[in-house]
């Protein structure tokens, strides 16, 4: 099966471009069945029609909350005279749904409680809740694999907090380097599920308090030293940190403002940055959650035994909405859809057991100011790609995919795979999910006490 996959995938894409990607072990669950959920949008679309304008718009507003999973099961218009509003409302449903919710750099707000939750339905929860893909490591890392019972009590609580409550109770540790724009988790040898944690202060780990939470981002300080440059007789303190995004953002620029940096010792002097300058644009890298972070500051006099107090100031810039191109069956080539200016269209469906190969054409023009983002490129060529299956279940691209230049500019051809899918290929639904508007936003956060080596 492995030499016939490999096989597979070189004959069909380049390999100079391919992207693997590792298998989700706790894919999102889906929130209804198949018949519940066809059901409930049958239901709701039946009173778009009603007489009572109120009861009208609480269908739509009903529909539209059940999200971009009901795309598939809506109706095209009828196009009869009785049948106007249903049509008006049914169209307006499409736009806002594909259009793709306002991405909020707020933290997203979880709650799990219970006394006996297996891991794989917390982190299920999490994921419903949040929007966030959470990937299962152990196994094709060769560890051992479980699945607790842990005692929860995760009341509105931010995801990063959650998620690290989670692991510290499960015994496992934080992976954002997981080439798939999610969060891995892998067995840990530091953490102890028995030790009490806090909301805030995450991972049982030595460093525990030098974690911090920021609306959508989790700040980590993970090691400081001190160097002597010989040749310029400089004296630096290093300070190593990780700055990790709820993967539902997807940044594409982090600027680190230097000017803003304040960092005083335990002697109340001040420790400027060893390096002048405005800003120190960082590279971002979007299918990993996360950037490094490394700031050299003048090392404090020897007198001194911490740094008491560091600020530290950042710009990143983002997209803040999401177009959402749907195609409906992935068997019906030449279908082309659209989201505002965006489209795609299915050139070609091929199947190579047990490889499925889609090739689409995306058009995605690009927002305003990202002509000066070399990263916008970058982030544009790794759209989110999932199946849709008939019970509504999503299935994240799995295979990879290659990308070449399309047939216009602002145009990008795509070969995606999927691999192992159950079912008839003319039973799944597509998303295509590509970044909208840009927006840069101001983040600042702090560490106190700060020891010395």
């Amino acid at each position: 099966m492995i030499n016939r996959l490999l096989a597979s995938i070189q004959k069909l894409v380049n390999p100079g471009i391919l992207l693997m990607c590792a298998w989700l072990a706790f894919p999102p669950a889906t929130a209804m069945s198949q018949d519940a959920l066809k059901d409930r949008v049958i239901q709701l679309i039946e009173k778009l029609d009603a007489l009572d304008n109120q009861q009208a718009k609480s269908a739509e507003d009903a529909l539209i909350k059940l999200g971009t999973k009901i795309l598939p099961h809506l109706p095209e218009s009828s196009g009869k005279p009785e049948s106007a509003n249903r049509d008006i409302r049914l169209k307006r449903i499409r736009t806002t749904l594909e259009a793709g919710p306002k991405t909020n750099p707020e933290a997203s707000i979880v709650t799990i409680q219970g006394d006996s939750i297996r891991l794989s339905d917390a982190l299920k929860s999490l994921q419903q809740q949040s929007g966030n893909t959470v990937v299962d490591l152990r196994e094709q890392n060769g560890q051992e694999t479980g699945n607790p019972t842990l005692s929860l009590n995760l009341k509105s609580v931010g995801f990063f907090a959650a998620l690290d409550e989670i692991s510290r109770k499960a015994g496992l540790s934080l992976n954002f380097y997981t080439a798939e724009n999610a969060i891995g988790l892998l067995n840990s040898t530091n953490a102890d599920p028995a030790r009490p944690g806090e909301f805030g202060s995450g991972l049982s780990s030595p460093n525990a308090k030098f974690i911090q939470y920021k609306d959508a981002f989790r700040i980590s300080l993970n090691r400081i030293g001190t160097t002597s440059d010989l040749a310029t007789g400089a004296h630096l303190a290093n300070l190593q940190m990780e700055l990790a995004w709820e993967p539902r953002l997807r940044p594409l620029v982090l600027k680190l403002r230097t000017d803003q940096i304040i960092a005083m010792d335990d002697k109340g002097r001040k420790v400027p940055p060893s390096t002048a300058g405005e800003s120190m644009e960082l590279s971002i890298r979007p299918e990993n959650p996360i950037v490094d972070l490394n700031l050299n500051l003048t090392a404090p006099g020897r007198d001194a035994s911490k740094i008491s107090r560091l600020v530290v100031a950042a710009e990143l810039t983002l997209p803040m909405a999401k177009r959402t191109l749907t195609i409906p069956k992935l068997k019906d080539q030449g279908q082309e859809v659209t989201s505002g200016d965006a489209s795609a269209r299915l050139m070609a469906f091929e199947i190579e057991p047990p490889v499925w190969k889609v090739t689409v054409e995306v058009k995605s023009p690009a927002p305003a100011g990202s002509e000066k983002l070399d990263s916008y490129r970058q982030a544009n060529l790794t759209p989110q790609v999932s199946l849709v299956k008939p019970d509504s279940a999503r299935i994240p691209l799995n295979g990879g995919f290659s990308s070449s230049q399309g047939s216009a500019p602002n145009r990008t051809v795509y070969e995606f795979l999927f691999v192992d899918i159950p079912g008839k290929p003319e039973d799944h639904a597509m998303i295509i999910e590509i970044p909208g508007d840009l927006k840069t936003i101001p983040i600042q956060w702090i560490f106190e006490n700060i020891p010395l080596p």
